[in-house]
């Protein structure tokens, strides 16, 4: 009898664990605030200050992707702002929507996340809404 019990706790318990690993999930993102090369001294040494226009990317690694509905990000001057952006892009639906951009190759997804001013500091956040729309947790980036 204890021998099926314990067969059964590790069927369950194995169907629990191969269950939650496939969730859709981010493995890694990162993000970017690239300076004009134009923007120079005389010496080549680039100019960076408060009126610097960046351009923003973001780039999202994700281990399987089944189940996703929209890919929600934030970019601001603080933990958790939106002082320069917050918006959703449908997951899997290329383009161009007005300052931002989406495109995908296999689980690897590249957001233009258009020019700002003044990004020598800031924070970056990407969370995935699957299809049933409950949210994955938040993953946060800071070039502070």
């Amino acid at each position: 009898m204890k021998a099926i019990t314990g067969f059964i706790f590790l069927f369950l318990s194995l169907a629990y664990f191969s269950s939650k690993a496939q969730l859709p999930r981010i493995l890694a993102m990162s993000a970017t605030a690239t300076a004009p090369q134009a923007d120079t001294t005389e010496y080549g040494v680039p100019i960076i200050d408060s009126n610097t226009v960046f351009t923003s990317t973001m780039n999202v690694v994700l281990d399987q992707t089944d189940s996703i509905y929209q890919v929600h990000v934030k970019l601001g001057s603080s933990l958790h702002g939106t002082q320069y952006l917050n918006t959703s892009f449908d997951y899997g639906v290329g383009g161009t929507f007005g300052s931002t951009s989406y495109s995908q190759t296999g689980n690897v997804i590249v957001l233009g996340l258009g020019t700002h001013t003044g990004m020598i500091n800031f924070f970056a956040e990407v969370q995935i809404e699957k299809s049933d729309h409950t949210l994955e947790d938040a993953v946060l980036f800071s070039n502070n």
